[in-house]
């Protein structure tokens, strides 16, 4: 197709990429939002949901991550960003951004991109 070389040309730089990640989501559990955190197992700040859905027991997101970061079956922490002034008199943060440490909320793994039902 007209543009695949520059298309092809400017993939190669990209940084980041999309991956799904499955986190527990039994009742009681808080659901994941769209701009949480998503952390490597160090606890590093690597990305951002970008979507997330409840299916059954678990959570499924979709993440916006370090393109180096995730592979398959890697552990991955999740950290619940401020939804209300009260979140943040309690010390958490509104926003949060690529490389700072925090402490996850939850815990998951990196799934296979395109799930099979």
């Amino acid at each position: 197709f007209i543009g695949k070389t520059a298309m092809e040309r400017i993939s190669r730089e990209y940084d980041m990429k999309v991956a799904r990640i499955e986190l527990p989501g039994t009742k009681g559990i808080r659901p994941v939002r769209q701009n949480d955190g998503v952390l490597d197992k160090h606890g590093r700040s690597i990305g951002w949901v970008l979507s997330c859905a409840r299916i059954g027991e678990k959570q499924i997101a979709l993440v916006y991550v370090d393109r180096e970061s995730l592979e398959e079956n890697d552990a991955v922490g999740l950290y619940y960003s401020a939804r209300s002034r009260s979140h943040i008199q309690q010390g958490r943060k509104q926003s949060i951004d690529k490389g700072e440490l925090l402490e996850p909320d939850l815990t998951g793994k990196v799934e296979d991109r395109f799930a099979k039902f």
